[in-house]
């Protein structure tokens, strides 16, 4: 083994090679090309007849440099004790595919790394793969080949030398690399980089993949820089990624899975795939009359928007060139036909007022031009929307829009419950809704609230800290504090577990214990359809539906019961109506009825009677009060003003005051 040492310099010199031994190998080309025949005869009848035939002529041609350089070579792996069946076989069969296509530069390269091999037993397992490899190496640019799949190098230049510390590497320019696995295959293009014999990975300096065979081909592609493809799979990840597209002018920082996928149908398919990690793009027009601004992450064919650089995503829905939706998200789920979005907080914007929600499921669908945002089933997202221009919270199931209509919607779902749809005032207290959210417990969550944030002087905390003060475990108490947040007496961010508490909480004690004032006006909606209430952007009037009896003062004892079900409201809770008014001892019947909210009165435009009813002596109703009947005369054709309270004070007053112009 003495010559081995100078077999590198020899083959870099491109000079024959002999061995310092007494006697060579082979004394002749010829008894080394019998000596090959006899060994390939162990192989099978076919490899031995290819070494005569094929590869015997045009080694025979050969120069004698080159003769001598390969018969030592062969003698150096045999005396490494390298299988035939495998190295040596692979070396003159990656020979001869150089003997086919003269090239000096890979002749020269390919046998410095058959001369690294050749000369160290350190990497025998290693050195028996890559010689196995040669022929398809050399023809058709195969760098790995295993059951999770092909990596091959196609196109652009290869160039076979040394890194510097003088262990094997392939070079590559302007190539594609190409991953064949599952019956089907993804391409990095415009690749440089190296293949790391050795280590049998590529190490990518450049390269650009594209959305290829999904429906986003030729508009989506990511230049790559600076990482490393481990060739024993069939997927790499990367977050040195560039992500670019017409679609939009900045490019994209973020991480890139690459994966070979079968699946025939583009619109199915779920690679490559991209996150944005920093930057935020705009998107003008996602569909008509919707714009985007926020990350992206692309999976394949399909595309969401995402949050980044610290804010939600944002997606806004226009109208004649204005805004008058604003959702934002952390995830936006974006296809052909619209797009969705759960866990999102709606700004509908009424005039300088709004209609809100913090945790809505939203969803557009472009071929209708719908846009509709549905409460959550569960967790906070159960709390209902909030209107500051009509003074109310609605509780709908859903809110839909046509982006070309001047209508919205407030309904419930086809094929949804039968649950009445809830509109109330925001300074309405009911007593029955207060004690209901009690249930068994013996303390009412509200009052057990209250004594904690009087307790420790705060008013936010985190879920933690109150589970730890009710003696429960934090998911025990988030249990609780999402249900304060669905009646809109705290925040909580379920992420991080903060709870904010909201005035109407220290509102609503107050009025518990009869230390403030408030309203008990709610509408509660019983439509024959689907739909509750529309709401007309031109005006911004809302026409409510299936409204039963209305409570105006339960401690003036007025009610109003609409003709038809239905009423207009106005900004403030103003509304109008015809129908029935009930005030104490008056019933009063008409239409074009306006009621006043701040002023809490009912303006009478158009009455047709007045009747008044008197207590039946010694008869009583079901709750002991004094029976009542109807007197059989009545005051017609009315005009005038009917003041249930002072507008002060909506509920101290035991008697109503009224002023009725005949």
């Amino acid at each position: 083994m003495r010559w081995i040492g100078i077999l590198g310099l020899a083959l870099c010199l491109n000079v024959p090679v002999v061995a310092a031994q007494d006697e060579p190998a082979w004394p002749s080309p010829a008894s080394f090309l019998k000596d090959m025949e006899q060994s390939a005869a162990d192989l099978g009848g076919r490899e031995a007849k290819w070494v005569k035939k094929s590869f015997g002529p045009r080694f025979a041609a050969l120069e004698a440099g080159r003769q001598g350089q390969v018969m030592s070579l062969v003698e150096a792996l045999q005396e490494t004790r390298q299988p035939f069946a495998e190295s040596i076989w692979g070396y003159l069969k990656g020979v001869d595919a150089l003997l086919q296509r003269p090239d000096a530069a890979a002749w020269t390269g390919w046998h410095r790394h058959v001369a690294f091999f050749a000369s160290s037993t350190k990497h025998r397992q290693r050195a028996k793969a890559y010689l196995a490899n040669s022929e398809g190496l050399l023809n058709q640019g195969k760098l790995h080949s295993a059951n999770t799949g092909t990596w091959l190098v196609r196109g652009g230049r290869m160039a076979f030398d040394l890194d510097d510390q003088d262990r094997p590497r392939i070079s590559f320019d302007s190539s594609t690399v190409v991953c064949l696995a599952k019956g089907d295959s993804a391409r990095l293009h415009q690749v440089r980089g190296q293949y790391d014999v050795l280590e049998n990975e590529f190490r990518v300096e450049t390269g650009r993949l594209d959305w290829e065979r999904t429906v986003r081909e030729g508009d989506f592609q990511a230049e790559v820089r600076a990482f490393n493809i481990r060739l024993k799979g069939s997927t790499f990840t990367t977050d040195s990624a560039t992500f670019q597209s017409d679609m939009f002018g900045t490019p994209l920082h973020g991480t890139l899975h690459f994966k070979v996928q079968a699946e025939k149908q583009a619109k199915k398919r779920t690679y490559p795939r991209f996150e944005s990690s920093a930057g935020r793009i705009v998107l003008d027009s996602v569909f008509h009359g919707v714009s985007y601004e926020g990350g992206l992450a692309v999976r394949g064919s399909k595309m969401s928007g995402m949050g980044s650089d610290g804010l939600p995503a944002e997606i806004t829905f226009n109208q004649a060139d204005s805004v008058l939706v604003v959702c934002r998200s952390q995830e936006v789920l974006f296809s052909e036909d619209g797009l969705d979005a759960v866990h999102a907080a709606l700004v509908m914007r009424l005039g300088e007022d709004s209609l809100t929600h913090e945790d809505i499921s939203i969803r557009y669908l472009d071929k209708k031009r719908l846009f509709r945002a549905t409460r959550q089933v569960e967790g906070v997202g159960m709390q209902p929307f909030v209107d500051s221009y009509h003074g109310i919270e609605v509780e709908a199931e859903a809110l839909e829009w046509r982006l070309d209509g001047p209508v919205v919607e407030f309904r419930r779902l086809a094929g949804g419950g039968a649950e009445p749809g809830a509109f109330r005032s925001l300074d309405c207290f009911e007593k029955d809704v207060y004690d209901q959210m009690m249930g068994i417990d013996p303390i009412h969550p509200l009052a057990e609230l209250s004594r904690y944030t009087n307790r420790r002087g705060v008013d936010s905390f985190y879920a933690a800290e109150y589970a730890d003060f009710l003696g429960l475990q934090t998911e025990q108490a988030e249990m609780i504090l999402v249900g304060l947040t669905n009646v809109g007496y705290v925040d909580l961010d379920l992420a991080t577990g903060f709870c904010q508490v909201k005035p109407r909480a220290v509102k609503h004690m107050l009025c518990q214990k009869g230390a403030r004032d408030h309203d008990v006006l709610a509408f509660y909606s019983r439509p024959r359809g689907t739909v509750y209430a529309t709401l007309s952007l031109n005006n911004l009037r809302m026409s409510l539906k299936g409204i039963g009896q209305i409570a105006v003062s339960e401690a003036q004892d007025v009610q109003i019961v609409p003709d038809g079900g239905e009423i207009a409201l106005g900004e403030d809770r103003d509304f109008a109506f015809s129908g029935l008014v009930k005030a104490g001892k008056f019933q009063l019947k008409g239409s074009d009825f306006e009621f006043d909210y701040a002023s809490f009165k009912i303006e009478v435009r158009q009455a047709e009677s007045l009747r008044i009813m008197v207590e039946q002596p010694g008869k009583y109703d079901t709750y002991g009060r004094p029976a009542l009947r109807l007197v059989a005369s009545s005051i017609e054709e009315l005009t005038g003003t009917l003041e249930i309270d002072n507008p002060r004070n909506k509920l101290s007053f035991p008697m109503i005051r009224e002023k009725i112009a005949v």
